[in-house]
């Protein structure tokens, strides 16, 4: 599972569950990959990079800089390092298959040949100025759910229904969903954004996506009738804690007191956002 959540020029990247029983290939994940034909430098932990040839592994507290001022904050492992490159590239040309060379700065998290429960957290400083790491807390990084907050801000990606463990605004959700909750200074009202990425084009399994054994392969979507469908409404159902009321009517949505805490239904289509707001009771 992997989530990024933006907050002005700031992103905070997740990962976790990631497997392979590949007994070949390594799982990586590419922070970035920059053509530096002009051999424009990086930055590495404060050193400038442009030299062909540079290869190294880190791990612990890393900073950098790509050629396109871009700053990360990268903790790494000994079991997941960071490989970072500085060298001339060898692939063949789509098209025809000639052989192509390029000069390219790359980043990439390794997490090793049939990676067992990996995962990774860094942050990115869009344009920055100085290396500065954005400061936020991890709320929940599991299988079921990535959550961070920042500024008072909250903000989950629901992958599958699950509990939240933190002390948080945001109890639980019945469905896969992404909220984003602020609160106001004295408490007592919440504004929440949220949205279901399900088009809802149709129900269930389309059956000619999963194999024999029950795993998902890749089929065009374009070969697919329902691409021809409308978008149906998908019901999405989370609770916040304690008491709470609409602060203005919505057709889109309900609330109901659960207990000690509230109950929202929101109905969608088009994967649209909703914003609305909550009053405490």
């Amino acid at each position: 599972n992997k989530s990024y959540f933006i907050f002005d020029n700031n992103v905070i990247a997740l990962g976790s569950n990631i497997n392979s029983d590949d007994p070949q290939y390594p799982v990586e994940t590419t922070l970035f990959q920059h053509s530096v034909s002009s051999l424009k430098p990086i930055e590495v932990n404060g050193t400038p990079i442009s030299n062909l040839g540079y290869a190294v592994y880190l791990s612990g507290e890393i900073t950098l800089q790509d050629p396109a001022h871009n700053y990360y904050f990268i903790s790494a492992t000994n079991e997941q390092p960071l490989n970072i490159s500085y060298k001339t590239q060898t692939s063949n040309d789509e098209d025809d298959g000639k052989v192509t060379t390029g000069n390219f700065a790359s980043a990439v998290i390794e997490h090793g040949i049939q990676a067992k429960n990996r995962g990774y957290e860094y942050a990115i400083t869009i344009d920055g100025t100085e290396a500065i790491k954005p400061k936020y807390q991890v709320l929940q990084q599991d299988i079921n759910l990535h959550a961070v907050e920042k500024d008072g801000i909250e903000a989950y990606a629901f992958f599958a229904p699950t509990q939240v463990t933190s002390n948080t605004h945001v109890v639980s959700a019945e469905t896969p969903m992404q909220i984003i909750a602020k609160p106001n200074q004295q408490g007592n009202e919440l504004a929440l954004s949220i949205v279901n990425p399900d088009f809802a084009f149709y129900k269930g399994q389309d059956p000619d996506q999963i194999d024999e054994n029950g795993d998902q392969v890749e089929v065009s979507i374009y070969s697919r009738p329902w691409r021809y469908d409308l978008s149906q409404p998908v019901t999405s159902i989370f609770t916040v804690k304690g008491h709470w009321q609409l602060a203005a009517p919505s057709d889109k949505v309900q609330t109901s007191i659960d207990g000690e805490n509230t109950k929202v239904t929101t109905t969608t289509t088009d994967a649209e956002v909703l914003q609305f707001g909550l009053i405490a009771k």
